[in-house]
């Protein structure tokens, strides 16, 4: 009887001790589970942040057949500014020979997706027909405590984009005369915010 109590005893033992590996094993299943979804979670993100916005053109940026039908511009400034809260802003000086037929609109959209393809859209874009209206916007930028009104600016800053940015109040927009009244003579009409990706 002795016996039979002892084996009894030691089945019970190993019938715990059983359940106890297998609690043990679920547990640690668990926690492997658990870690495999947050290693697809952060994959799944990251190639969910690497993702640009920006759709290439059809014809490659390097091709001679691109460059002719670019707009031509310079880049008459540059004032660096760092990934998080202040962007890079870019002064461009091109010639709008005619504005009253509204191309120069699809000109200046062309040319920012030119730039956003090269700097990405952390950026601020300001176009301008005058270089003296450009290097004045850039001293502001530049030096903000030397901020004047400056007379050229409604008709002469063309058009200014505003990136994907935090600081800004309007993120991906291009303004047409952004510093004009719709009453400004010659320009006022052309005055326009657009959404622009």
């Amino acid at each position: 009887m002795e016996k039979l109590l002892t084996e009894v005893n030691n089945n019970i033992e190993q019938t715990k001790a059983k359940r106890a590996m297998s609690t043990r094993n679920k547990v640690v299943l668990g926690l492997f589970g658990l870690f495999i979804l947050l290693i697809i979670f952060a994959v799944h993100q990251a190639n969910k942040s690497a993702a640009q916005p920006y759709t290439a053109p059809a014809v490659a940026r390097d091709s001679a057949a691109y460059k002719a039908s670019l707009p031509k511009y310079t880049v008459a400034f540059h004032v660096n500014g760092d990934d998080y809260k202040k962007p890079s802003y870019y002064y461009l000086s091109m010639d709008f020979p005619k504005l009253a037929d509204g191309k120069f609109k699809e000109d200046v959209k062309a040319v920012t997706k030119d730039m956003l393809s090269i700097y990405g859209d952390k950026i601020v874009i300001q176009y301008s027909d005058d270089t003296d209206t450009l290097q004045s916007l850039y001293r502001e930028q530049a030096s903000p405590e030397s901020v004047s009104s400056n007379e050229s600016y409604p008709n002469h800053l063309v058009a200014t984009y505003t990136g994907n940015i935090d600081t800004g109040a309007y993120s991906n927009t291009l303004v047409f005369f952004p510093d004009a009244f719709t009453t400004t003579p010659q320009v006022g009409s052309l005055k326009e915010t657009v959404s622009f990706k």
